[in-house]
C-alpha cells in the first residue's frame, strides 16, 4: 500500500508473498490478515480493532506507528533500522 488512505483487512488471508506498507493506515482484525510472508513497514500506521498476534517476520524501515483500539503483538523476527511509536 502506498497512499494516505485507510485500508481494512479483515478475516484470514492465505497470501504467502510479502506485504509492504508505505504511508496511510492499515487496519487488521485477524492474526493472518497480512498472510504469512514478511511484512515490511516503511512508514504509516498499522492498527487493530481486536487483539492481534502477527507471526510474520517484520522489517521496520521507517517511522511506523502501531495504533488502534487493541493490542498488536509482533511474534515473528523483527529487524530493520526504523522506529515504532
Amino acid at each position: 500500500m502506498n497512499d494516505t488512505a485507510t485500508v481494512t483487512l479483515s478475516g484470514d488471508n492465505t497470501f504467502t508473498g510479502g506485504t509492504t506498507i508505505v504511508d496511510g493506515t492499515v487496519m487488521i482484525d485477524s492474526d493472518s490478515a497480512l498472510g504469512t510472508g514478511t511484512v515490511t513497514l516503511e512508514s504509516g500506521t498499522l492498527e487493530a480493532d481486536t487483539t492481534v498476534t502477527l507471526g510474520n517476520d517484520v522489517i521496520i524501515d521507517g517511522n511506523v506507528t502501531l495504533g488502534g483500539t487493541s493490542d498488536i503483538t509482533l511474534d515473528g523476527t523483527i529487524s530493520g533500522t526504523g522506529s515504532l511509536t
